[in-house]
């Protein structure tokens, strides 16, 4: 015969390996032990009035009565990057100060930039109208043309 231990529940013996608990299971966090945050720090000198200071709270106080503000915990806002415009924006707005001849007129402002050969890049593998576009630009502006992987070629110069 095998034996088991019983226990009382509302007034009658139950096996205790069916009986409910007297009391409901305490709730308890995930953590294995309670989260205290300390207002203890490290002996640290205040940077506005050079006290020494173990109390995070009264550091905290004496940095807002000094009208300091205490940053680097505050939630950052998330990063957008700036709006690209569209290339065919940019090269219609450059297509058009060329038209104009304003970029003519800035080689003629600047002395050292007109004493400049002007040559003008164009991307290899340029379809024939879009090279046919660039040719009309560079004879606007007096410039050459050549694609952007080709090396310029150099100057022979007299020896002496």
């Amino acid at each position: 015969m095998a034996r088991e231990t019983y226990v009382m529940r509302d007034g009658k013996l139950v096996p205790k390996s069916q009986a409910a608990p007297l009391l409901p299971p305490a709730k308890r966090s995930a953590l294995p032990m309670p989260y205290f945050v300390r207002d203890e720090i490290p002996p640290t000198f205040h940077p506005a009035t050079g006290q020494l200071m173990t109390s995070l709270s009264e550091f905290r106080k004496v940095t807002k009565a000094s009208g300091c503000e205490e940053v680097g915990n505050e939630a950052l806002p998330a990063y957008r990057p700036p709006p690209v415009e569209s290339m065919e924006k940019v090269v219609a707005e450059a297509w058009d100060i060329v038209e104009q001849g304003g970029f003519q007129e800035c080689r003629e402002q600047d002395s050292d930039l007109a004493a400049q050969p002007l040559t003008i890049l164009q991307q290899p593998g340029t379809k024939p109208k879009e090279a046919a576009e660039v040719q009309k630009a560079a004879q606007m502006l007096g410039a050459s043309t050549r694609e952007a992987g080709e090396l310029p070629q150099a100057k022979a110069t007299p020896a002496e």
